[in-house]
């Protein structure tokens, strides 16, 4: 049996159907559902921020049409996998920001495959995430080239080479995916690297 690896908060009003969604995950062993809800305002009126999940699996019928529409932005986390568990007939385009639909007639097997393939992809797009961020010098360097001072100048205020700054560069545009020092101007006012009333 797998340890524990995600969080999981069902949202059923269904307590026969809640139960057994609870236990085909933690049957499974990487899931562990950490609380369940009878709504999706109950949800939101006593989760706090702090206590965050990896998955939420619930109900489309716990939500009203403005939430079906808008579910991304309400669930306070960012990274979390939301499942609608379907029990009747839905519009298909009415579900279509959810990150994966099952059936309620699916099989077990089905839903714990399909969690695992998403589970798997956000954790590789995490490690890609983490591999793809700059470094301390990087940083540094990017900050130079964006108040516009040459590879020299910026060797001699950081006391490097230009060799070193030259291929500092490449691999922040190689991270960033930006080539022009006007991109790499703006990617650095966004992450709050440089404050644009000193350019």
């Amino acid at each position: 049996m797998k340890p524990y690896s995600n969080k999981v908060v069902i949202i059923e009003p269904a307590e026969i159907i809640s139960a057994g969604l609870k236990s085909v995950l933690e049957e499974e062993g990487s899931y562990n559902v950490i609380k369940i809800y009878n709504s999706f305002s109950h949800f939101k009126n006593v989760w706090r921020e702090e206590n965050e999940v990896d998955i939420i699996i619930l109900n489309p019928k716990s939500l009203r049409y403005d939430e079906l529409e808008n579910i991304k932005n309400l669930v306070p986390y960012r990274d979390t996998i939301i499942v609608a568990i379907i029990s009747g007939v839905y519009n298909e385009n009415s579900l279509r920001f959810f990150d994966l639909k099952m059936s309620i007639d699916a099989p077990s097997e089905s839903l714990i495959k399909e969690l695992d393939n998403l589970t798997k992809n956000r954790t590789d797009s995490a490690k890609t995430d983490e591999h793809n961020e700059l470094s301390v010098r990087e940083k540094e360097i990017l900050v130079e080239v964006a108040k516009g001072l040459t590879n020299k100048e910026i060797a001699d205020t950081l006391n490097i080479s230009v060799h070193t700054v030259i291929t500092h560069r490449k691999n922040i545009s190689k991270k960033t995916g930006i080539n022009s020092i006007s991109g790499l101007t703006v990617y650095a006012i966004i992450n709050k690297l440089v404050d644009i009333s000193k350019l």
